[in-house]
């Protein structure tokens, strides 16, 4: 998931769905992709191929625990 230094985030609300919206600011995966499609997304901006994407987002809450637990993050 990373080739150098990284910044993580944990995202929680009450009555939204976190992963949703974070997916929807970090756009498709491929940032070719998401200059044509989603072209204010964060990979459109800052994406240089489908390898560094330079952004990651859990698929699920499954995924995310998984994920979270790699990095030692308390539950909130």
């Amino acid at each position: 998931m990373t080739c150098g230094d990284c910044l993580i985030l944990l995202l929680t609300h009450e009555t939204e769905d976190p992963i949703q919206k974070w997916k929807e600011m970090i756009g498709p995966s491929n940032p070719e992709n998401a200059k044509k499609d989603k072209p204010e997304s964060l990979r459109a901006l800052y994406g240089i191929d489908y390898i560094k994407n330079e952004f990651h987002g859990s698929d699920d809450p499954i995924s995310a625990n998984r994920e979270r637990d790699i990095f030692k993050f308390p539950i909130p």
